[in-house]
């Protein structure tokens, strides 16, 4: 079995888990388990650490999109979680953006 099956079975498992007992420590593993797809996110739209200050509440915001995905996401629906965070994360940043600007 190779490591990107192995991790979408724990991912499944752990989701699976969390829709059944909605635990605080299972919260905190997924957002934990996805904080490097808001780095990601932020790389996408061209948003580096380069930018100091800037991009760790770039990223913060980032993070806010994360956590709400985490609470809204319906396994329900088909979708992958990590398509539904990444849409969550980035809107959360644009917001953030429009509004300092």
């Amino acid at each position: 079995m190779t490591v990107s099956a192995l991790q979408s079975k724990d991912d499944a498992e752990l989701w699976a888990r969390y829709a059944a007992t909605h635990g605080p420590e299972l919260r905190e593993a997924l957002i934990l388990r996805y904080v490097p797809l808001v780095h990601f996110v932020l790389g996408r739209l061209g948003l580096s650490p380069a930018l100091g200050p800037a991009y760790e509440d770039l990223a913060s915001q980032g993070l806010v999109g994360l956590i709400e995905a985490v609470d809204r996401y319906d396994p329900g629906y088909g979708t992958q979680f990590s398509t539904y965070a990444t849409l969550r994360v980035r809107g959360q940043v644009l917001d953030q953006l429009r509004a300092s600007d």
